[in-house]
């Protein structure tokens, strides 16, 4: 395992999909879920699964280069919340501070067009 970017403990994009004519995402999936989705009719037309994805979850987990002086007062480990929604707590010793960013982005998937 070698990081592409060093301070970078996790990356993950997931695929927000809508079932329906409201077109707003029911649930996000991994790209290869994404890829085991069935053709669904909405409004009159199939549509594909990757056609039906309406928005991009991209979450970063990142922590600091150094070891951090900030430790609980009762001398317990940090902890932080992973991509998967996880309550993960540092090895024993890792005091480094660890910060999830998540930010969905809308892209826009239903042009008709091909490019």
């Amino acid at each position: 395992f070698t990081p592409l970017v060093s301070g970078i403990d996790d990356l993950q994009l997931s695929y927000g999909v809508f079932g329906d004519d409201t077109r707003v995402p029911t649930r996000y999936y991994t790209a290869t879920e994404v890829n085991g989705l069935p053709t669904v009719a909405i409004g009159g037309r199939n549509m594909a699964a990757w056609e039906r994805v309406a928005a991009v979850r991209v979450c970063v987990v990142a922590r600091t280069f150094q070891n951090s002086a900030a430790v609980a007062p009762t001398g317990s480990p940090p902890s932080y919340t992973d991509c998967d929604g996880t309550a993960v707590t540092n090895a024993a010793g890792d005091t480094s501070l660890r910060k999830t960013y998540v930010q969905v982005f809308g892209v826009r998937n239903r042009q008709s067009a091909t490019y």
